[in-house]
C-alpha cells in the first residue's frame, strides 16, 4: 500500500496513487561530457574566485593572522588563532571551497593519464554511492514504511528499530546518530577508509 504524501501522485489510468519516479542527477563527469563548453566556464570561474580569495587575503585574513602571530603569550596566540577560524569571513571560506571544486573539475577535463585516473575514481565513487544500502548488509527486523525502510541499527545494540534508510539511498540512526550515504555505511560497517570502501563496492583497480 502506497502512503499518500508529497512524493505520490494520482494515476488516472490505473485509478490509484503511485510514487513519483526519481531519476539520478547527472554526475559532474557526465555534465562535462554533455556541456563541453563547461571547460571555458571553469577557467573563467577559477580566475574570478582567485581574485576574490586574493583580495580577502590581502585586506582581511593576512593582516589578522599577522596580528595574532605577534602575540607573545603562547596560549593567547593559540586561542585567537583557533577563534579566528570561526570568525573568518564566510566569503573567504566559500572562495577556498569553490576553488578546490573548480580545480578538481579542471583536472577532470584535462586529457592526461592523471586526469583519466581521477575520472576512473570519480566514476567508481558514483557507482558506490548508488549501490543500494539494503544490499550491503543483512538487516534485522527490516520493514518497509512507505518509501522508507526501518531496521535494527547495525552500529549499536537495540531492540526497537531506529535505523532508517531513505529513498535517496541515505541512512540515519535515531539511536546513535550514525548517518550518511552508501559509502559512509560501508566505511562504518567494515571499519575501512573512504578509498577502501569505494574499492570494495565498485571494484578496486
Amino acid at each position: 500500500m502506497v502512503t499518500i504524501n508529497e512524493k505520490t501522485y494520482w494515476n488516472n489510468e490505473l485509478c490509484r496513487y503511485e510514487e513519483v519516479p526519481t531519476f539520478p542527477y547527472p554526475t559532474e563527469i557526465e555534465l562535462l561530457k554533455i556541456f563541453p563548453e563547461g571547460k571555458e566556464i571553469i577557467r573563467q570561474k577559477i580566475n574570478e574566485w582567485t581574485r576574490v580569495k586574493g583580495k580577502l587575503l590581502c585586506e582581511e585574513v593576512t593582516p589578522t593572522l599577522k596580528k595574532i602571530s605577534d602575540i607573545k603569550d603562547d596560549f593567547s596566540r593559540w586561542f585567537w588563532k583557533e577563534a579566528y577560524k570561526s570568525l573568518v569571513n564566510p566569503r573567504f571560506i566559500e572562495a577556498v571551497e569553490q576553488l578546490a571544486r573548480l580545480e578538481r573539475l579542471q583536472i577532470l577535463t584535462a586529457d592526461t593519464k592523471h586526469s583519466k585516473n581521477i575520472v576512473d575514481f570519480e566514476q567508481k565513487k558514483e557507482v558506490a554511492k548508488q549501490t543500494p544500502i539494503l544490499s550491503l548488509y543483512s538487516f534485522q527486523k527490516l520493514r518497509k514504511l512507505g518509501s522508507r525502510y526501518t531496521a535494527l541499527c547495525p552500529f549499536h545494540n537495540e531492540s526497537t528499530p531506529s535505523f532508517v534508510i531513505y529513498p535517496d539511498n541515505s541512512f540515519y540512526c535515531f539511536g546513535c546518530q550514525a548517518h550518511g550515504d552508501a559509502i559512509d555505511f560501508m566505511k562504518l560497517i567494515k571499519g575501512c577508509s573512504f578509498k577502501e570502501a569505494i574499492g570494495q563496492m565498485a571494484g578496486a583497480t
